[in-house]
């Protein structure tokens, strides 16, 4: 069984020239120092066959060793987020035209320990990715934001947390994300950069106490995240 704490933002609304979307709380400025590896991760590496280009892919686990569906996976170099992806329904991820260099890659997922380990990208290996979650005691909040307007718009999103942003996706600038949301869900920045949500990890100023939630099989979570988030798509 898994205790699972639903954490996604929904957001249908008409639109406007602009709106602003507004969290409860005070935001802390986004503080990301260097990682150290963290979390029981396995590497393996296959040669890239000739005329392909380098992957990166991997699969999520749960404690009994299960697949871990709608994972958050981001890859960072140099501090930064440059890439972002959410674990299918059976728990794997790809990465495609990640260039040579160092990167760090994260996973997560509410009430289990941040899963980071840091890797060495060639054009000459893929790089497969095994690695399984385990329970935090302290559960930080970690909410995608998904918005669906009635028709194309610029949209203004703002964060008043109370605690310290860790990680955001994209960055979160001062003032807020500024995005172009499309019907679909689809968003733009204002460097034409694709979206599908946007993501925040935050350390509250004070331990969250959980008095509601839900207690589900681990094999309905899929179903049971779509029903919650869209009951039209269930």
């Amino acid at each position: 069984m898994r205790l699972f704490f639903l954490a996604s933002i929904l957001l249908l609304f008409s639109c406007h020239r602009s709106l602003t979307t507004t969290t409860s709380g005070e935001a802390n400025p986004v503080n990301e120092p260097k990682q150290e590896d963290y979390g029981k991760v396995e590497l393996t590496k296959t040669p890239v066959l000739a005329g392909q280009q380098p992957v990166l892919e991997g699969i999520v686990l749960d404690e009994q060793k299960m697949p871990f569906a709608f994972a958050t996976v981001v890859i960072l170099q140099n501090g930064v987020t440059i890439f972002g992806y959410t674990t299918d329904e059976d728990g794997h991820f790809t990465f495609k035209n990640l260039g040579p260099g160092e990167y760090l890659i994260e996973v997560r997922s509410i009430g289990y320990e941040t899963i980071r380990k840091t890797f060495i990208m060639t054009a000459h290996n893929n790089i497969h990715v095994r690695c399984q979650f385990y329970a935090h005691q302290d559960v930080e909040l970690k909410p995608v934001i998904y918005l669906y307007p009635e028709k194309n718009c610029q949209v203004n999103v703002t964060l008043n947390y109370q605690g310290t942003l860790q990680h955001t996706y994209p960055k979160y600038p001062e003032g807020g994300w500024q995005v172009v949301a499309q019907p679909d869900g689809t968003l733009y920045d204002t460097n034409g950069q694709e979206y599908y949500a946007l993501f925040w990890e935050g350390k509250p100023n004070k331990r969250s106490v959980i008095e509601n939630g839900f207690i589900i099989p681990g094999d309905e979570t899929s179903g049971f995240s779509r029903r919650k988030t869209c009951p039209a798509w269930a």
